[in-house]
């Protein structure tokens, strides 16, 4: 029969084979980062190991599907990729390590430690399985700093107005300082999302910030307004009381971005 026949009938046979149930929702954004990036340095064996992932692209679209992975390669950022079937598109994908966010056995056990997942079943260099890319981190960072940094200034200066800021307070601040940055389609990470909630607890607001804020989300129109002052009433209300401090600069930030006192 020859090797190569009784392989291909082999790998025939483990094709044909059915794909297991996905162990959580399939995601697929409306278009897939196609793009084959030109593969370097070969790292490490990939028979086809099977399993779920979810994934952030560089659009910031998330996805959570079923691949198997045929090869393991560095990309032209020196970052780690998986070439893998997607069996979702029932197409190739290249799927860059960084930017996934667990990996799902189809028992449905759930793998945070991507690095370590990858090394255990690849033996990938764990310190290459949790590279990063510095200068792209830094980017996505910046650019989430400059959506937020309105909101979260006049957030801030309510949460300090009565002399406490409050963790139920920041926590209120940092869920709809997300909710404004995934409006743009940017999918969050948790480390991020601990950094927008560090990033709320240092403010320390001046006038000159305030004044800034306040004519940027006029810009935005009615809509972000509305957003923010139901943010703002949240954070006031976070610590189960509202204290005259607040209440006042609650009607000052309305009639500034509105014309209207609301408390």
């Amino acid at each position: 029969m020859g090797i190569e026949n009784f392989a291909a009938a082999l790998e025939a046979h483990a094709v044909a084979r059915p794909l297991p149930g996905a162990p959580r929702q399939v995601v697929l954004p409306e278009i897939d980062d196609e793009k084959i990036e030109r593969e370097g340095e070969y790292l490490g064996d990939a028979e086809g190991q099977s399993f779920m992932i979810e994934y952030t692209d560089s659009g910031g679209r998330h996805s959570a599907r079923r691949i198997s992975v045929y090869g393991l390669s560095m990309g032209h950022a020196g970052i780690p990729l998986l070439t893998a079937k997607c069996h979702e598109r029932n197409a190739t994908r290249q799927f860059r390590v960084d930017r996934i966010r667990c990996c799902i056995d189809y028992s449905g056990e759930v793998h945070d430690n991507v690095a370590s997942f990858l090394f255990d079943n690849f033996g990938m260099s764990l310190a290459l399985a949790a590279r990063k890319s510095t200068a792209e981190s830094e980017g996505r960072w910046k650019d989430i700093l400059n959506l937020i940094r309105d909101d979260a200034v006049l957030l801030a200066a309510m949460s300090e107005s009565d002399g406490n800021v409050h963790s139920s307070e920041v926590d209120v601040a940092t869920r709809h300082l997300a909710s404004v940055v995934e409006r743009t389609r940017i999918s969050l990470t948790s480390s991020e999302i601990d950094m927008i909630a560090s990033h709320v607890r240092r403010l320390r607001p001046t006038g000159r910030a305030i004044a800034r804020a306040l004519d940027g989300i006029g810009r935005l129109g009615a809509d972000s307004v509305t957003r923010l002052l139901r943010a703002a009433i949240a954070v006031l209300d976070a610590d189960g009381r509202r204290h005259v401090a607040e209440i006042e600069l609650l009607n000052q930030l309305s009639v500034e971005l509105t014309g209207v006192a609301i408390a």
